[in-house]
């Protein structure tokens, strides 16, 4: 059972109206849920990771530019497997790298000028600031974006476990 349908499957036990209804896969859940949420953030993503709990396709599309694209087709370094899914679209995000910039885009938001986005320090930027490129880390964005989705995750986790 991925995140999602336990998710879905609490709500349905909390909406329910029956007094005496118990279940106890629901209390195995919550348990589960909240063991996670007290965990420190590396030991969170790591369980993400492993768990995969949002799937690969999604019925929703990105809302971006065509210059935007998959990790894995801009940067040969990058694995789309190490890029969390958007916790409220369920998508992979795409990505923009030029010089002036660092941009994701996911299923989030309203047209493809109009979307959530996560962005981090273009190697333009690093240069002007240091006149050297030896602070820019080409994975930064990976990791604004998994640690955005960890956030994101926690807060829809604490949601799931309240009694």
């Amino acid at each position: 059972m991925n995140f999602l349908e336990m998710k879905k499957k609490v709500e349905e036990w909390d909406n329910s109206k029956h007094p005496l209804y118990f279940d106890k896969e629901v209390h195995e859940i919550k348990r589960i849920l909240g063991n996670l949420i007290s965990c420190n953030e590396p030991e969170f993503a790591q369980r993400i990771l492993d768990l995969n709990p949002y799937p690969v396709f999604s019925t929703k599309s990105h809302f971006c530019l065509d210059g935007f694209q998959y990790p894995h087709e801009c940067d040969a370094r990058w694995d789309d497997n190490d890029w969390f899914c958007c916790p409220k679209c369920g998508l992979v995000p795409k990505v923009w790298i030029f010089d002036n910039g660092r941009y994701t885009a996911c299923g989030c938001g309203n047209s493809a000028y109009d979307h959530f986005s996560v962005r981090c320090e273009s190697v333009l930027s690093v240069y002007s600031r240091n006149g050297t490129i030896q602070e820019y880390d080409y994975d930064d964005l990976r990791k604004e974006w998994n640690q955005y989705c960890c956030g994101e995750l926690k807060k829809i986790f604490g949601e799931i476990v309240r009694w």
